[in-house]
């Protein structure tokens, strides 16, 4: 499936960062990230499956900063 840059973005913001739901988002990740897909941040570079745990640790870390 192909996606335009801006769908990609969009995507990434809200169906993954963006969903409260652990299924939904890693639904949503093999959707639109490749499996040798990467996120870095300061902590690390997390790949593929390992992407949404880190994901759920920055929004449980989100939350609890505000």
């Amino acid at each position: 499936m192909h996606f335009s840059v801006n769908e990609l973005l969009k995507r990434n913001r809200l169906a993954i960062f963006g969903e409260r739901d652990s299924a939904a988002r890693m639904k949503e990740l093999e959707t639109i990230w490749l499996p040798e897909g990467c996120f870095v941040d300061p902590d690390g570079r997390p790949q593929g499956c390992r992407v949404a745990g880190k994901i759920s640790r920055l929004r449980l870390y989100r939350a609890w900063a505000s």
